[in-house]
Parts: C-alpha cells; structure tokens; sequence
C-alpha cells in the first residue's frame, strides 16, 4: 500500500471540511506544509494501486516525449503535463462531423507474455474492485490508429474488454523480477505507436461543460469509486463504449453524452448540438499512452438546475460535490482584442490558482486545450 498523495490531503482538508487542529492539541505553532507531510505519513491509501498516479519524474523517465506534451498556460509560462498531443486541433480545425470511426470487428486480445506478467496484480485489482462493487464488464473502443485525410480525422478501432485494461494500463507499475510492466514497455524513454501497443488502450473522452452564463461544470469524485478519490475531474468524463459505434459514422452521430454525463444527469437535450468543440486527442503518460478525446461544450442550465439534475443522476454516486467556477461571458465569447484574452488567462490563472493541486491530469488537460483554442 502507498502513502496518500499531498495533493490528496490537501484536498480532503480544504474541500470536504475535514480539519484537523495539532497546534490546538499540541501547543505548538506547526506550519500547514510540516502538518501535510505527517499526514501523508500516517494516512494511508485505502486504493489498491498499481499505477503510479504521482509519477513525479514522469518528464526523466519519457524523456523523448517532452516536446509532444501538452502545455498548461499558466502567469506567462508553460506547465507542461503528462499528456503527449496527437491531434491539436488549433492547427487543424476538425469539426465534430469530421471525425469517423473505421471498425474493427475483431476484439482485441492481450498477449500471452502481458497476461502471465500481470497475472498477480489483476487478480488483487479485482478483488478490490469487489470490494468496491463497482466494477463494470463490457466492451470499450481501442483506439489501434489515427488517420489524417483531408478534411478527415480517421479513428481505427475495435472493441477491447474493459477487464483488459485493468490487466494492463492499470497494472503499469507492478513489479515483477525487479521489473515492472511500463519499464518492460517503455525503457527506451518513449510511447510505442498505438497499432504496436501491447496495451489496451482504451479511447477515454473528457467535455468541459458550461453553464448559460459562463460557469465551468466540475465534478470532485467521490469516496465510493475505485481510483483518483477526491480529485476534481472534467464536467463529464467516461470510456466510448463499442456498443455506441453500430457502424462506420462520424463523431456527430455517436452518443457521445451518454456515458460522459450519466453522473451529472445532463443529456444532449440539454445542450447545443452546434456549439461543441472538439479540442483534441491525446495519449496520457500516466497511464502507459492511454488515448483521449477532448471536448467542450455548453448548456442552457444554469447552475441550479445542474445541480438539480446531478442530485437525480443514475450515476451520481461517482461524485461527491459539484464545483463552478464562473469565468463569465468570456468563456462563452470570441477573443477578438489583446484585452480580451489577457482577461481571459487571468481568469484561467486565478482557476489554476485556486484548484491546481487538487485537479486531474484529464481536467488540467481539458483546461490547457481549451485555453489553447480560445486563443487560436
């Protein structure tokens, strides 16, 4: 078991009431910084982990990566995160309607040599996931390439059961023989291409949803799901369900709400077809080049009446609170002057002031494209 993350205790003290007053016991002055360290100390993960969630030298160990990564606007610098871009769609302007799906029919299989390796941590993942009782069999889309036509982003895909990506992206960092599965895979400091993966690769998809008047929809995950407790997550996240792909079709055509807002009780009624943005596809270090799709959306709900429809949600017990962050008409605008988009990333340093330590890597991800977008 793993000490707690001090981004995680940060997080259960500010954001969930949880105080815990040692100077008041002790009489002691102790600095915040000095009392998160001992909690990190004595708190320990109730998760089973096999993925190194921190991965702090996740820059030294993918090396070759840098360049590719996604990067975080932040005071004038740039905050690079675990997330290498393979379609920046600043560059290439993809409408929805623009994006297909070529399927595969044959699902796909691990290899022998992944299944016998990681054998042992699958079977303790899925003894918690029991525990967890929160564990879902079927089948997800693997992303196996990513064709660039004219006018045309081609995504080649087969169905791959979700067991298989417990047995091998969330097993990354197991160790076997002094090694582990990503140290196997990824010992030269760099992402195999996806139709040579031995991973399964799921195709996640994260929407920044806003409200009618400008507020970001953000959702701060509960104690009852399995990893990233407490995180602060985009405004729907989810795997693409195979089952949602009944042929070859474009992104516009799939269901892709379904799954991605079954937590906060939004559908695709509740927003505007015409005003969803596709930002941009990438693969998460984090998780061995785990692909993801990114979007941005608006809805004509206001703040309450979100906040109605999540406390209706089937799937609401995935998060435990509603956060909005409100960056005004801004966000729903056109930057057309230098003032304009130097509101703007005020507006987004004053978010990444206020939530960074506590966001995932597919929020912050989210945020970055985004940011990237408006400015294009």
């Amino acid at each position: 078991m793993r000490n707690i993350s001090i981004n995680q205790i940060r997080s259960a003290i500010l954001t969930d009431t949880f105080s815990i007053t040692l100077s008041y016991v002790t009489g002691l002055q102790i600095p915040s910084s000095t009392l998160l360290e001992l909690l990190k100390i004595l708190v320990r993960k109730r998760e089973v982990n096999y993925v190194d969630w921190v991965f702090e030298n996740w820059a030294t160990f993918y090396n070759y990566e840098i360049n590719k990564c996604v990067r975080l606007e932040y005071k004038g610098k740039q905050l690079f995160l675990p997330q290498t871009l393979e379609i920046d769609n600043t560059q290439n302007n993809y409408q929805i309607a623009d994006i297909e799906f070529v399927k595969n029919d044959i699902p796909f299989e691990l290899s022998d040599d992944i299944r016998s390796l990681t054998e042992l941590p699958y079977k303790n993942l899925l003894s918690y996931y029991k525990k967890k009782k929160k564990y879902f069999k079927e089948q997800n889309c693997r992303l196996n390439n990513i064709l660039r036509r004219p006018n045309k982003l081609i995504l080649d895909v087969q169905p791959v059961d979700y067991s298989y990506f417990v047995h091998s992206n969330l097993v990354l960092d197991a160790k076997f023989k002094s090694q582990t599965l990503r140290e196997l895979l990824h010992s030269n400091g760099r992402l195999e291409p996806l139709d040579k993966s031995l991973l399964a690769n799921h195709i996640g998809i994260g929407i920044i949803l806003f409200t009618a008047d400008g507020s970001l929809i953000i959702q701060k995950r509960s104690k009852k799901v399995a990893f990233r407790i407490n995180e602060l997550c985009p405004s729907g996240s989810g795997a693409m369900p195979f089952a949602d792909l009944p042929c070859n079709l474009s992104l516009n055509k799939v269901n892709k709400f379904r799954e991605a807002f079954e937590e906060i009780g939004i559908t695709e009624v509740d927003i505007d077809s015409n005003e969803i943005v596709f930002l941009g596809l990438t693969r998460e270090l984090i998780r061995g080049g785990k692909p993801e799709m990114f979007l941005m959306a608006k809805t004509k709900q206001s703040e309450e009446n979100v906040l109605s429809k999540w406390k209706d949600a089937r799937d609401n017990w995935e998060s435990n609170n509603l956060v909005f962050f409100n960056f005004g008409n801004i966000a729903l605008k056109e930057l057309t002057s230098t003032i304009e988009k130097h509101r703007f990333l005020l507006k987004v340093d004053e978010f990444i002031e206020k939530y960074y330590d506590f966001s995932s890597i597919p929020l912050l991800t989210a945020i970055a494209l985004w940011t990237r977008w408006k400015l294009s």
